[in-house]
């Protein structure tokens, strides 16, 4: 019977693999548990201001629109939010960049493009980041 060997260059893609699913589910689960403290908040307001709410787009606005949109809800929420403001917007950068720009800075020739210095320890570091901020909004929700 032969034992298959894997290479380090295969190890090294299966490593980033499953980090980079692991990253995928910790963003969606930080997410979804903003939505959820969100939606409560919203939900004790008046009618009137919940129609300035959207929560149909929250946290998925354009990011022309992100600035505007954080601080409608830091306004409407203030210390009520599991997460400030900057924590929102690095949370927001982070998951995008793992959930939809991942490729274009690991491996796709981008002329003048980011690329990541050690794709690994990034998602490393992103999971770490969603732990502390699920941990935030865990704690603050109770």
């Amino acid at each position: 019977m032969t034992t298959a060997t894997v290479s380090s260059t295969e190890q090294h893609i299966s490593n980033e693999h499953a980090l980079l699913g692991a990253s995928l589910l910790a963003s969606q689960k930080v997410e979804l548990a903003l939505f959820s403290v969100i939606s409560k908040l919203a939900k004790a307001l008046p009618k009137e201001a919940q129609q300035s709410l959207d929560l149909d787009t929250f946290l998925r606005e354009k990011p022309s629109e992100q600035a505007a949109t954080l601080s409608l809800y830091e306004q409407t929420f203030g210390e009520q939010l599991p997460l400030k403001t900057n924590e929102l917007n690095d949370f927001i950068y982070h998951r995008n960049l793992v959930t939809r720009g991942f490729w274009r800075v690991t491996g796709a020739d981008v002329k003048g493009g980011e690329k990541l210095a050690n794709p690994e320890l990034y998602l490393k570091e992103f999971l770490a980041k969603c732990e502390y901020w699920q941990v935030m909004i865990d704690t603050h929700s109770k």
